[in-house]
């Protein structure tokens, strides 16, 4: 029982997941969440703090691996959010950089 209702779960998630990948916002709040789990982190010197890092990385995976079981479209999203989520920060910083001139 408890493994069905983990699959109907999980088929319910990865549609919802796709939803979210739809809109502008779940795409910047999905690159925010990656980046906020450390997807790009590897420096691990076995401490504490790195065993809840390496922790927080795994959300990290788990979200593109599932994001990547939507196909191609899933990809697709991905991509975008990232290149949306990397156009938001420049215009963040251009916009920081212009009211230090003023």
């Amino acid at each position: 029982m408890r493994d069905k209702i983990k699959q109907q779960l999980d088929e319910i998630n990865l549609k919802d997941l796709s939803i979210i990948l739809q809109t502008p916002e779940g795409r910047r709040f999905f690159s925010w969440l990656l980046e906020s789990c450390g997807r790009d982190t590897q420096d691990f010197k076995g401490n504490s703090r790195d065993v809840f890092l390496a922790g927080m990385r795994n959300v990290a995976i788990m979200l593109i691996t599932a994001a990547k079981a939507l196909g191609l479209s899933g990809l697709d999203r991905i991509h975008k959010a990232e290149k949306e989520y990397v156009a938001l920060q420049m215009e963040i910083a251009e916009e920081i950089k212009n009211g230090e001139k003023e």
